[in-house]
């Protein structure tokens, strides 16, 4: 194999995988997420890359935990569970109250 057609070969097998990651198991930069195991200090916050980058094990749902059709990520931070994440500060914000409101 050609030393150019190798490369080709490399560099599509690694923006695949990229794209695999992004295609919704890694929330995008700009959403917003809480601490679910702390319902009563946590508050909806954009997520920058770093933040975004420490998020492990995210399962995406189109209906979420909840049960509703509110779309979103539950994510891993550390050792524990519970890191939730939406497309919108209103999504967000609206998670979180519901969860309150249940007192999970």
């Amino acid at each position: 194999m050609h030393a150019a057609l190798r490369l080709t070969v490399a560099v599509l097998v690694f923006a695949s995988s990229l794209s695999c990651r992004a295609g919704g198991t890694t929330p995008p930069v700009g959403s917003y997420g809480f601490d679910s195991l702390k319902p009563e200090t946590t508050k909806c916050a954009k997520l920058d890359a770093a933040q975004v980058a420490r998020l492990k094990d995210c399962t995406y749902s189109k209906n979420n935990n909840f049960g509703d059709d509110r779309p979103g990520w539950s994510c891993r931070i550390g050792k524990q569970d519970g890191f939730m994440v939406y497309a919108t500060k209103a999504d967000c914000q609206e998670e979180l109250e519901l969860e309150k409101a249940n007192g999970d």
